[in-house]
């Protein structure tokens, strides 16, 4: 089984250039796709070793579903455009780190772990009332600016993709730690 990607059916522009009214169309597409992109999920983790009914929601799962993604990680070479793209956008201290990094995850290494930050983000709703989706429009420098979030918590907004994201990076250098998702959402159940 092949594992689709999530893509919009009308033309994006960045999350910075967006208007009220592009985000908004954005996250109401988004947001009719939470169950479709949990259910392509749940089926490849039970046709990949999982349990389908494992994914129950609960924190416990976050263990689960992490242990099992940590060696379907796979990885390409970035090009040399795209290390020097990267680095020409990054501050100073922070260009020899990326000049030697010259992996990043496969497509469909990131369409699987995109698809666990909203499993992530569920986990939460389901066991937080009070936690919801929703986007945050200004100001324009957020780094979530337009994006889908979690909101309700007291300090900030959750990014569920960024989160999972740097835990894929921290995995896809060698840790092996199954519990990275789930000691995130005891820091961030915290903050309710």
């Amino acid at each position: 089984m092949k594992y689709s990607l999530m893509e919009p059916h009308f033309i994006m522009k960045s999350f910075q250039e967006m208007n009220k009214k592009e985000a908004q169309q954005h996250f109401d597409w988004y947001i009719s796709e939470i169950s479709n992109r949990i259910n392509q999920l749940a089926s490849y983790y039970d046709t990949n070793g999982g349990k389908k009914e494992e994914l129950d929601f609960s924190p416990e799962s976050l263990k689960l579903i992490w242990a099992w993604f940590i060696p379907l990680i796979k990885t390409t070479i970035k090009t040399s455009e795209e290390i020097e793209t990267e680095v020409k956008n990054a501050p100073e201290w922070l260009r020899e780190t990326i000049e030697a990094g010259k992996e990043k995850p496969s497509t469909e290494t990131l369409a699987i772990a995109m698809d666990i930050a909203i499993y992530f983000a569920e986990v939460f709703t389901k066991n937080f009332k009070q936690l919801k989706w929703g986007f945050i429009g200004k100001p324009k420098s957020l780094a979530y600016v337009n994006r889908p979030v979690l909101v309700g918590f007291k300090s900030m907004e959750m990014d569920p993709r960024a989160i999972v994201y740097n835990q894929l990076l921290k995995s896809m250098r060698g840790s092996k730690d199954s519990n990275l998702l789930f000691n995130l959402f005891e820091i961030w159940k915290n903050d309710i």
